[in-house]
């Protein structure tokens, strides 16, 4: 079988209300993702150094979220003030 004809069969095959109980059922056993995973799962994730205004105390993050975290801003916040 053809590899895009059996993506498209697989795609419109439904699964049993069974099978959907049971990948629900393991999903809410699941613990959440630490904070380390998230920033390795992160697409867009760029480091960034945060400043005083003079240039003073330079901080390093690896994220923008790590950063709003670390200095207590919310990241819409910071996102806001780059553009």
């Amino acid at each position: 079988m053809n590899v895009d004809k059996s993506w498209k069969y697989k795609q419109r095959k439904a699964l049993s209300e069974e099978t959907r109980n049971l990948i629900r059922e393991a999903a809410l056993q699941r613990k959440p993702m630490s904070m380390e995973s998230r920033l390795n799962c992160a697409v867009n994730v760029k480091p960034i150094t945060n400043t005083n205004l003079d240039g003073t105390n330079p901080q390093s993050f690896s994220s923008l979220i790590e950063a709003s975290k670390v200095i207590e801003c919310n990241e819409k916040k910071k996102r806001l003030d780059e553009h």
